[in-house]
């Protein structure tokens, strides 16, 4: 696909999202839920696959944040 028709795509997509939200502002993403959807989910804080390490700790050296 030429890269010009991708970028289009990409902006139409972009268009139809009502958020975008980090693995650190779940708390921001439940609340939406809860005014858009009216459902309650329990995300923050919840660390699947974490690293017994800790949360500080990078799980792959070679990786930059």
């Amino acid at each position: 696909m030429p890269r010009g028709e991708l970028v289009k795509r990409a902006v139409v997509a972009a268009r139809g999202l009502n958020g975008v939200y980090g693995v650190d502002g779940l708390d921001r993403l439940e609340q939406d839920l809860k005014t858009r959807l009216g459902i309650t989910v329990d995300l923050t804080g919840k660390f699947v696959n974490a690293d017994p390490a800790g949360q500080e700790t990078r799980r792959w050296p070679g990786w930059k944040r």
